[in-house]
């Protein structure tokens, strides 16, 4: 699994230097997921993915005090990866930038309700291991929480 994850750390690298996954100033709307926390599954998950041709990168994150691997994927590909969601209570939307290039946050619930949580914000990784949730992104090493 972690060759894998290594692979698709560095895909993402040279997808953000090209246009790329998660390109903030573009507007684009983008979530983040979890598909479960067994290594198994998250293979499977990043294999069928980069057979389907879906961008996609890894993250890590903190939901709620736990700690879980996690991916961004562009919303346009939402309904792809729906079935890899499993019993997830929610997924994390990032859209609707501001003038200083920031996104709003929203939490996306199974039945399609949203709950609007605020900005995602780059921070420190101090500011973030001092919440219950935050992202972390291993390819730019920037820590995010919502605020």
């Amino acid at each position: 699994m972690q060759e894998l994850l290594n692979n698709a750390i560095r895909a993402s690298q040279h997808r953000a230097s090209s246009s790329g996954i998660w390109s903030h100033s573009r507007g684009n709307a983008y979530f983040i997921f979890c598909v479960g926390q067994d290594e198994e599954r998250i293979t499977s998950f990043m294999s069928w993915a980069n057979v389907n041709r879906i961008n996609y990168k890894p993250l890590n994150g903190m939901y709620r005090g736990a700690r879980e691997r996690s991916f961004i994927a562009n919303m346009k590909d939402y309904p792809r990866i729906q079935s890899w969601l499993g019993n997830e209570e929610s997924v994390l939307v990032i859209d609707r930038y501001d003038a200083r290039d920031i996104p709003r946050a929203s939490l996306r619930y199974r039945d399609g309700s949203y709950d609007d949580i605020g900005r995602f914000v780059p921070v420190s990784q101090h500011t973030a291991m001092m919440r219950r949730s935050w992202t972390h992104d291993p390819t730019t090493n920037q820590y995010y929480i919502t605020e």
